[in-house]
């Protein structure tokens, strides 16, 4: 195992996460959840190409920087505590009310470093 010496820069930061499994149950709440809580913040460092993301059962999920619901698209984006876009946010908004309106949605997403 090898090891790196830093010096002269007083702060760092280390960015990424581990692959997370994120599970939303509408049948557990009394309306149609379009976001969960990804338990981090996202860096906001190139998230366009950072975050990877699949829909479980239905592929690929494209990240975009808005909250626009567009029924069929497989969109994703990250938003702040009020539901607004915020690209270093720490809570996952689904975009696509094919996949939310009246389903579990379950979705993988990392950050790579």
């Amino acid at each position: 195992m090898g090891t790196t010496s830093l010096s002269g820069k007083t702060t760092y930061s280390v960015r990424g996460f581990e692959e997370r499994d994120i599970y939303d149950a509408p049948q557990y709440s009394s309306y149609h959840s379009t976001d969960s809580n990804i338990g981090t913040q996202v860096s906001g460092d190139n998230n366009a190409t950072k975050l990877v993301a699949t829909w479980i059962g239905l592929g690929t999920a494209n990240y975009v920087t808005n909250t626009t619901n567009i029924p069929g698209s497989k969109n994703f984006t990250i938003v702040d505590a009020n539901g607004d876009f915020d690209s270093t946010g720490s809570i996952i908004k689904c975009n696509d009310s094919n996949i939310y309106n009246g389903y579990d949605w379950d979705i993988t997403i990392e950050e790579d470093a």
